[in-house]
């Protein structure tokens, strides 16, 4: 359904069901044994800000892929907090106190190989090519997922099992509480 939304646009609303890694329904006429029904709206922006900068560990999973890592918060300074990662000290805009358990994501196109304010070593594990790009997966600790999209650069593509240090900005950086999305 459709409506009039601010300035003149159009407002869609869509309602969908999630009850697992890759199940998502939407409209169903049951809820099987288990579901969870979430009954508040996670956010309300435009495509691009939910994208890129998504409200909760929830939207995060929701809407396109991303890199995970699991961390404690080290130090905070400024809206930045240091987190202590299974690869490694990383930073992220965040007011989280030191000790809080958080969840630390960066969408897969914005990590590059070499440098980045935030840098980590980690270990290919498969490169999977996907016409114009190319998805890297990396080694990581249990319940941590880190990946990388790059253009299809086959040629650059080291072999699996080589070490590739990899980078990223700050701002790119997603910072939420640990915990079910």
């Amino acid at each position: 359904m459709a409506e009039p939304g601010p300035a003149g646009g159009t407002l869609g609303v869509v309602v969908c069901w999630h009850w697992g890694p890759g199940d998502v329904r939407e409209w169903p006429l049951t809820l099987p044994p288990g579901s969870r029904v979430r009954d508040a709206i996670e956010q309300l922006a435009d495509p691009k800000s939910i994208y890129r900068q998504p409200a909760t560990s929830f939207v995060l999973g929701f809407v396109g892929l991303s890199s995970r890592l699991a961390g404690k918060v080290v130090a905070s300074e400024a809206g930045i907090v240091t987190v202590d990662t299974a690869l490694g000290p990383l930073r992220g805009p965040g007011q989280f106190v030191a000790g809080a358990d958080v969840l630390l994501a960066v969408r897969p196109e914005r990590i590059r190989a070499g440098e980045g304010e935030n840098r980590t070593t980690a270990t290919l594990l498969d490169a999977v090519f996907q016409g114009s790009k190319v998805q890297l997966h990396f080694k990581a600790s249990d319940g941590d997922q880190l990946m990388a999209e790059t253009a299809d650069l086959e040629s650059a593509v080291p072999p699996p099992g080589s070490p590739m240090t990899l980078g990223w900005a700050i701002a790119d950086t997603l910072v939420y509480p640990a915990g079910p999305a």
